[in-house]
């Protein structure tokens, strides 16, 4: 067998790799226990990252909308107006979905299980009697 310096390089990855996928077997506890805290630390970012992201769309869409003229002096306002505004349409879209849909789909489920429901007591009815 021909050895170069590229097998050579495969097998040590490949035995590391074996002993670290051993060493997390064998200390599982503290493994989990640091992959919790990387998550903790790195959570708020996330969360930072995705609340950038969805309010991003309805951003820019009001500012092609609201500031065309380049040349006008409330250009440079456009960015925290449109932040605002976006902020502002994402908690009118979230109350609505609270107040208007919520309610709607318990008494949708309600309804539904009081007519699934009724059979069943119809036949434990009629097998008592």
């Amino acid at each position: 067998m021909n050895w170069n310096k590229r097998d050579t390089v495969r097998t040590v990855i490949i035995l590391c790799g074996v002993v670290l996928f051993a060493y997390v077997l064998f200390n599982f506890d503290k493994v989990s226990s640091m992959f919790s805290w990387l998550i903790n630390i790195l959570m708020p970012f996330v969360i930072g990252f995705a609340i950038a992201f969805v309010v991003n769309v309805p951003m820019k869409g009001l500012e092609k909308v609201l500031f065309k003229n380049k040349d006008s002096r409330l250009y440079r306002f456009r960015r925290p107006v449109c932040l605002i505004l976006s902020f502002l349409c994402i908690i009118a879209v979230l109350t609505f979905a609270i107040t208007m849909i919520i309610p709607e789909m318990s008494k949708t489920i309600t309804m539904f299980a009081e007519k699934r429901h009724r059979p069943w007591m119809i036949y434990r009815g009629r097998r008592s009697s």
